[in-house]
């Protein structure tokens, strides 16, 4: 009889914590454990980008708030660099600016691209998420070793995107 109240204990046991991790694991069903998506401030606090899933399953991200310039004067910016002359007068607000990233390891994407307005290049580039709050991206050309990493900042409170007025 002692036997058999032993062997019951086990079981017990793991039906306890079953129970007690059940309501946890509800909590945090879909959530990304770490994820780079959402807005993010970049290191020179001039612009916000906001990254998302792409409809091919990569990251890119799209410029929704820029610190206004004293070229702008009231007028919306434009992408007045792009080697392209057809694109010079797009409006930077809304613009996909990064893009192509390819998930490696929970906290790695690579094989992107990042097109920096200021001079109407494009650059090779690679994200990392260095804490839930902070990301680092490295634009290059040729390889890695030959770029600049930025440190973005996630944003906790909302912005009100430029295309909104």
């Amino acid at each position: 009889m002692v036997q058999r109240e032993q062997s019951r204990s086990p079981a017990l046991a793991v039906l306890a914590v079953l129970a007690m991790a059940t309501p946890v694991l509800i909590a945090n069903a879909g959530q990304e454990p770490s994820s780079a998506t959402g807005p993010w401030l970049t290191e020179d606090h001039r612009g916000v980008i906001d990254i998302e899933r792409c409809g091919d399953g990569t990251l890119c991200g799209r410029l929704v708030w820029m610190q206004p310039t004293p070229e702008d004067r009231g007028k919306p910016a434009i992408d007045g660099h792009n080697p392209s002359t057809e694109l010079r007068t797009r409006p930077l607000c809304g613009l996909v600016i990064l893009g192509g990233f390819k998930q490696i390891s929970e906290r790695e994407w690579r094989d992107g691209w990042i097109y920096d307005p200021e001079n109407g290049k494009t650059y090779h580039a690679q994200i990392t998420l260095a804490t839930d709050t902070s990301l680092e991206l490295r634009g290059y050309v040729g390889i890695p070793l030959f770029g600049a990493t930025q440190l973005w900042t996630r944003l906790s409170s909302s912005v009100r995107f430029c295309d909104e007025g």
